[in-house]
Formats: C-alpha cells, structure tokens, sequence
C-alpha cells in the first residue's frame, strides 16, 4: 500500500470514531453526533506508529474534549 492510500484509511476510520461521539439514537440525525462532528472537523490525525496515535487539534479546546473522550476513542479504535 502506498502512504497516501494509508493517509485516507486512517483518517476515514478516525472520522468513524469521532462520529460515535455522542450517539444517541433518541436523538435526530441533524441534532446527533454533534460534539464528534466538531471534533472531526478540528482535529485530524498526525501518526501512527507502533501502537501510538498522534492527533493534532487546531485549538487547545479541542484538545480537551479529545482527553474527556480519550478512553471511548481508544476503545473503539481497540475494537475495530
């Protein structure tokens, strides 16, 4: 597999993750998921190599609620 082509898978699955974020199915799809949309949309991932996900958010607010979902992401990642 090329680089690029690994780019775009990992950053589908990341997107994935992102978009369980705050699923609730009582929710309408318009209002759901909408703290995992956001943070897919300010975050993207940098590197992954031996085990360690290297993500990069454009704001220091993002970086927060990426460490407040830390453990759902890493578990779903896990999962997969």
């Amino acid at each position: 597999m090329d680089n690029k082509h690994d780019d775009d898978e990992i950053s589908s699955v990341w997107n994935k993750v992102l978009a369980k974020i705050g699923y609730k199915e009582s929710v309408s799809d318009s209002e759901n998921n909408f703290i995992g949309k956001r943070l897919a949309s300010n975050s993207h991932v940098v590197d992954l190599k031996n085990g360690v996900l290297l993500v990069e958010a454009n704001h220091s607010g993002w970086i927060q609620y990426l460490r407040m979902y830390q453990n759902f992401i890493l578990n779903w990642i896990c999962s997969l």
